[in-house]
Protein backbone atom coordinates (compact mmCIF):
# COMPACT_ATOMS: atom_id res chain seq x y z
CA UNK A 1 0.00 0.00 0.00
CA UNK A 2 1.81 2.98 -1.26
CA UNK A 3 -0.16 4.85 1.52
CA UNK A 4 1.49 3.04 3.96
CA UNK A 5 4.72 3.68 2.53
CA UNK A 6 4.56 6.97 2.66
CA UNK A 7 3.74 7.43 6.43
CA UNK A 8 6.31 5.09 7.19
CA UNK A 9 8.86 6.76 4.92
CA UNK A 10 7.82 10.34 6.33
CA UNK A 11 8.83 8.43 10.18
CA UNK A 12 12.45 7.78 8.77
CA UNK A 13 13.19 10.59 7.22
CA UNK A 14 11.94 12.01 10.27
CA UNK A 15 14.45 10.06 12.69
CA UNK A 16 16.92 10.97 10.30
CA UNK A 17 16.87 14.73 10.03
CA UNK A 18 15.69 15.44 13.55
CA UNK A 19 16.72 12.49 15.96
CA UNK A 20 20.28 13.71 17.37
CA UNK A 21 21.27 10.87 19.43
CA UNK A 22 21.15 8.46 16.56
CA UNK A 23 24.65 6.50 15.67
CA UNK A 24 26.24 6.78 12.49
CA UNK A 25 25.09 3.02 12.18
CA UNK A 26 21.88 3.36 13.04
CA UNK A 27 21.70 6.26 10.67
CA UNK A 28 22.59 3.80 7.81
CA UNK A 29 19.96 1.06 8.80
CA UNK A 30 16.95 3.37 8.87
CA UNK A 31 18.32 4.54 5.58
CA UNK A 32 18.20 0.92 4.38
CA UNK A 33 14.78 0.11 5.47
CA UNK A 34 12.89 2.93 3.72
CA UNK A 35 15.19 1.93 0.40
CA UNK A 36 13.33 -1.76 1.13
CA UNK A 37 10.21 0.16 2.01
CA UNK A 38 10.30 1.32 -1.26
CA UNK A 39 11.51 -1.39 -2.79
CA UNK A 40 8.94 -3.65 -1.84
CA UNK A 41 6.26 -1.15 -2.87
CA UNK A 42 8.13 -1.55 -6.29
CA UNK A 43 7.84 -5.04 -6.63
CA UNK A 44 3.98 -5.65 -6.05
CA UNK A 45 3.10 -2.74 -8.52
CA UNK A 46 5.65 -4.86 -10.79
CA UNK A 47 3.54 -8.32 -10.20
CA UNK A 48 0.34 -6.01 -10.61
CA UNK A 49 1.62 -5.27 -14.08
CA UNK A 50 3.21 -8.38 -14.98
CA UNK A 51 -0.31 -10.00 -14.66
CA UNK A 52 -1.77 -6.89 -16.23
CA UNK A 53 -0.13 -5.68 -19.10
CA UNK A 54 0.29 -7.47 -22.18
CA UNK A 55 3.07 -9.02 -23.48
CA UNK A 56 4.55 -6.64 -25.77
CA UNK A 57 3.94 -3.78 -23.23
CA UNK A 58 5.59 -5.61 -20.39
CA UNK A 59 8.72 -7.01 -22.64
CA UNK A 60 9.11 -3.01 -23.53
CA UNK A 61 8.59 -1.85 -20.29
CA UNK A 62 11.45 -4.29 -18.67
CA UNK A 63 13.80 -3.55 -21.34
CA UNK A 64 12.76 0.01 -19.81
CA UNK A 65 13.24 -0.99 -15.92
CA UNK A 66 16.45 -2.38 -17.27
CA UNK A 67 17.58 0.73 -18.20
CA UNK A 68 16.39 2.63 -14.77
CA UNK A 69 18.08 0.08 -12.51
CA UNK A 70 21.16 1.09 -13.91
CA UNK A 71 20.49 4.78 -13.61
CA UNK A 72 19.35 4.28 -10.17
CA UNK A 73 22.62 2.84 -8.95
CA UNK A 74 24.50 5.45 -11.01
CA UNK A 75 23.08 7.86 -9.39
CA UNK A 76 23.25 6.28 -5.89
CA UNK A 77 27.03 5.83 -6.30
CA UNK A 78 27.29 9.63 -7.01
CA UNK A 79 25.86 10.27 -4.17
CA UNK A 80 28.11 8.38 -1.83
CA UNK A 81 28.45 5.28 0.48
CA UNK A 82 26.73 4.88 2.87
CA UNK A 83 23.68 6.66 4.23
CA UNK A 84 23.71 9.00 1.50
CA UNK A 85 23.78 6.65 -1.58
CA UNK A 86 21.15 4.65 0.20
CA UNK A 87 18.53 7.45 0.32
CA UNK A 88 19.22 8.90 -3.01
CA UNK A 89 18.05 5.70 -4.24
CA UNK A 90 15.66 4.89 -1.97
CA UNK A 91 14.62 8.66 -3.55
CA UNK A 92 14.66 7.61 -6.88
CA UNK A 93 12.60 4.05 -6.25
CA UNK A 94 9.64 6.04 -4.59
CA UNK A 95 9.34 7.92 -7.81
CA UNK A 96 9.68 5.32 -10.09
CA UNK A 97 6.91 3.33 -7.85
CA UNK A 98 4.67 6.37 -9.08
CA UNK A 99 5.84 6.02 -12.60
CA UNK A 100 4.68 2.33 -12.68
CA UNK A 101 1.40 3.28 -10.74
CA UNK A 102 0.78 5.34 -14.28
CA UNK A 103 0.55 2.23 -16.16
CA UNK A 104 -1.80 0.72 -13.96
CA UNK A 105 -4.46 3.94 -13.76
Amino acid sequence: DVEWAEETAAEYETKILEDTSLSQGELNELSAQMFDLWDIQLNEVWAVLRQTLPQADMEALTAEELEWIAWKEEQAALAGAGMDGTLRAAELTRERVYVLLEYLA
